[in-house]
């Protein structure tokens, strides 16, 4: 009788560590803590998550995302890019995030070729049009941003962030 249960036990034993070793768990810790908005607490597990294994998918964006949250943005970045690499299925929203957080760091170039990639992969992007408007009206050109929010309330007629920043250009053309 037990001739059929050890191989079952030593089966579950060893999915058990894989589990382990492969930082599932930790990425079970962190999603919870992310959810309750714990996003320092969160940092830890994801970066032990990474470090046991470093092509795990949902752990680089689950840590960009963690490090955003948390306004690194120079940390942020490389994991944005692992998680384009590990993500092609999520290329779209990966890229919109890696626009913002380019913008945060003031590189306007590459935080409209970001979102501009996530247009690409998906025309239907309602807040990438939005992100785009903003990168571009923090670079100054007015009417590329007003086309970009435009799309934006086309796509989404009450997004109220690009409801907002069409007031902000509106004003902007006003007094010049």
């Amino acid at each position: 009788m037990l001739q059929w249960l050890i191989p079952i036990i030593i089966f579950c034993v060893g999915a058990a560590v894989l589990y382990l070793l492969r930082g599932h768990c930790y990425i079970f810790q962190a999603r919870g803590l992310v959810r309750r908005g714990k996003h320092r607490r969160a940092l830890k597990w994801l970066e032990r998550a990474v470090a046991v294994n470093r092509h795990h998918a949902e752990a680089w964006l689950l840590l960009a995302k963690t490090l955003f949250a948390l306004e690194r943005w120079d940390e942020a970045t490389a994991p944005f890019r692992k998680a384009l690499l590990l993500n092609p299925d999520k290329a779209a929203e990966i890229h919109c995030d890696l626009g913002r957080v380019l913008g945060a760091l003031d590189d306007r170039v590459g935080a409209i070729a970001a979102i501009k990639e996530t247009l690409r992969l998906d025309p239907r992007h309602a807040l990438g049009f939005y992100y785009l408007g903003e990168q571009f009206f923090l670079k100054g050109e007015f009417n590329h941003a007003a086309e970009a929010v435009q799309r934006a309330l086309d796509l989404e007629p009450g997004m109220e962030a690009a409801q907002q920043l069409r007031k902000r250009l509106d004003a902007t053309k006003k007094s010049a």
